[in-house]
């Protein structure tokens, strides 16, 4: 399929929702990593790649949940804190970034985190997880040959190679009875890959290529910050 007919096939696509009864699956994907970790057990070193793929008719309703969640007694969030139904002299405190490696300084963001994770598993015990879906993608860089992704910077080289795999695993496993997925935006945590020549795009031109079953609507992966704050 060339340019000018994936250009149509966008323009035939780019309407139709997750809810159609034409077996099409419309969602949007946010992604993170972990650079370089090493294990105590065997000093083997890793990077981690995770993504989230949120089918786009469920993500305001899991996002309400989730901001509820910061809401640590009542469970009724509003980032106005003015508006809240319950005022409490801890909104600030939980309104805050939750990263794992922040968790050990603030009682709230621990808290916070555990709700979102009991959450989550809770919604996979009951058979109820069809809002969100998680893919995670561990390389082991010690079992690699690095020299075969270049002498520099090939962190970056593996990473950009491995996050094609990472989504093109996620979306062929989770979606595999859909006749076509389209995802309407792919978002990334803001770091050293917005910067990269390759990143941003090189991912989504590939997958493109190799699959008509799947339709990526942007050309390049928007970059947003972590903290929701500043990201709105």
């Amino acid at each position: 399929m060339d340019i000018s007919e994936r250009k149509h096939q966008k323009e035939s696509w780019g309407d139709l929702k997750s809810s159609d009864n034409n077996g099409i699956m419309t969602l949007e994907i946010y992604s993170d990593e972990v650079w370089r970790v090493k294990l105590e057990s065997d000093n083997s070193v890793w990077i981690y790649l995770g993504a989230l793929f949120v089918p786009s008719d469920s993500k305001g309703d899991f996002l309400d949940e989730l901001n509820n969640l910061r809401c640590i007694e009542y469970k009724d969030w509003k980032y106005d804190k003015s508006l809240c139904l319950h005022p409490c002299r801890y909104h600030d405190k939980n309104n805050t970034e939750i990263h794992y490696k922040e968790l050990h300084r603030s009682n709230a963001r621990f808290r916070v985190a555990k709700n979102w994770v009991n959450h989550i598993l809770r919604r996979v015990e009951v058979g109820d997880n069809k809002k969100l879906y998680i893919n995670i993608l561990g390389l082991n860089l010690s079992e690699m040959n690095l020299e075969s992704f270049g002498n520099n910077d090939n962190d970056m080289v593996i990473y950009n190679r491995f996050y094609r795999t990472l989504l093109l695993s996620g979306l062929n496993y989770f979606f595999k009875n859909y006749g076509r997925v389209i995802v309407t935006k792919i978002y990334h945590n803001k770091g050293m890959q917005s910067s990269d020549k390759l990143f941003p795009w090189h991912s989504i031109r590939e997958i493109q290529l190799s699959t008509e079953r799947i339709l990526i609507l942007g050309k390049t992966i928007d970059f947003i910050d972590s903290d929701h704050r500043i990201s709105k």
